[in-house]
């Protein structure tokens, strides 16, 4: 196992159509949850000015969920991406071994995936399983996660 758990959170806006993000999480996600029982969880939060936000999040925890998830992922992402990645991998872990990547949201609604740094995003956090619990170690998995 190179991975502990995945955690995929999308903020949605009250102008923003929920159930075409909520269809557009569950593709990004590729398994079906109701079957696999795993927990959708919906958080109504009140943005600025009162705006209304709604927290989608979904937890991967079994294996054979995350390592379907992480094939899915990896092979939608392109050679220039991935290679971003393990380029910019330093940086997007933590101390904790916590790898951090956010993916577009407008492209992504049209099933197109890009990695981006700005707010707009699908946020993915990946618990790395590396032994020592290093940093290094944790680097050199990102490596074996990454690679085509």
């Amino acid at each position: 196992m190179l991975i502990h758990n995945v955690e995929i959170k999308v903020f949605v806006k009250e102008v923003e159509d929920f159930e075409e993000i909520e269809n557009t999480l569950l593709k990004l996600v590729s398994l079906d949850l109701e079957r696999e029982k795993i927990e959708l969880k919906q958080e109504n939060l009140s943005g600025l000015n009162e705006t209304q936000i709604k927290i989608f999040t979904i937890k991967l925890e079994k294996e054979r969920h995350i390592n379907q998830f992480v094939s899915h992922l990896v092979n939608t992402l392109t050679n220039e991406q991935l290679g971003m990645l393990i380029r910019q991998k330093e940086s997007r872990l933590d101390d904790e071994l916590y790898f951090f990547l956010r993916l577009e949201k407008t492209p992504l609604l049209e099933g197109k995936y890009y990695i981006t740094d700005g707010g707009e995003c699908f946020h993915i956090k990946m618990k790395i399983a590396a032994f020592p619990s290093t940093k290094e170690a944790g680097l050199k998995v990102i490596d074996k996660i990454f690679k085509r």
